[in-house]
């Protein structure tokens, strides 16, 4: 079907659709976020066995960042930018008891107090009552499960973007390296040392030795990848199509990564 093939327009306007603010400090949508690379995913799916464990690593990102969308916290991961501030406060970076969002997400669990709303603090012998009947109400309310997985149990939304990030170099570069080459050039080479110098920076030694391998086994023409990006393989069709998408992207990929740089968060395991 025509849905489950790559399509590198779709990839450039979820990315368009995910910037929200064409300023340099432009704010990133999530959900569209997480869109684009679905899409870029079945380009991965496309060349078989070579990436299969990126796709895997991708499908299962983007599952997480959706569990954490529809969680009690969603409303602050609606943009890449807000979610490492507001959503700090919420699930996998402070302690949540039991998954359970306390009015805005603000719960210390020290045990003289407990920190409400408007941030005062309440001694926990004279609220031991009236705390208890908040957890209770909060919990009956709020604590939520997706996809059967408890919220408080979800892998960190900031650790599954920031994988995703790590691939964005790599997909930038593909395509206009493809276009740079000459015709009757081979491209395993320029594949493996495009990885190696992107993505691979990242992969443990034997992940990066089975792309290799892959390469050697399964590298697909030069002429079948352009032509994932136009069936028609017309070189100046391709042009305009990735020139598009590597602008956008790479707009994305600067925003991202200085969110991630300001907050000392790019070296996340």
């Amino acid at each position: 079907m025509a849905d489950d093939l790559f399509d590198v327009t779709r990839v450039a306007q979820h990315f368009e659709k995910s910037l929200l603010d064409d300023g340099d400090d432009g704010l990133v949508k999530l959900t569209d976020y997480a869109s684009a690379y679905r899409e870029i995913n079945k380009l991965f799916n496309q060349l078989g066995s070579i990436f299969v464990f990126v796709r895997d690593d991708i499908d299962n990102k983007c599952a997480i960042l959706d569990r954490h969308l529809s969680g009690p916290c969603g409303l602050h991961y609606q943009t890449v930018n807000q979610m490492g501030v507001d959503a700090s406060s919420c699930k996998n970076d402070v302690n949540i008891s039991n998954g359970i969002k306390i009015n805005n997400c603000n719960v210390s669990d020290s045990k003289n107090d407990v920190n409400i709303k408007d941030g005062s603090k309440l001694k926990r012998k004279n609220k031991k009552k009236k705390k208890n009947a908040d957890l209770e109400r909060e919990k009956n309310l709020e604590h939520k499960k997706c996809n059967d997985v408890s919220y408080s149990d979800l892998p960190s939304g900031s650790r599954s973007l920031l994988r995703l990030h790590r691939a964005m170099e790599f997909i930038i570069q593909l395509f206009p390296t493809l276009v740079g080459l000459p015709a009757t050039a081979g491209i395993r080479g320029a594949i493996k040392d495009l990885y190696d110098r992107t993505l691979g920076t990242y992969h443990p030694w034997i992940a990066r030795k089975a792309v290799h391998l892959a390469l050697l086994a399964a590298c697909p023409t030069r002429h079948r990848l352009l032509a994932l990006v136009d069936p028609s393989g017309d070189l100046e069709v391709v042009e305009v199509k990735v020139a598009r998408l590597t602008k956008v992207a790479d707009k994305i990929r600067e925003i991202v990564q200085r969110e991630y740089d300001s907050r000392g968060l790019l070296s996340l395991a």
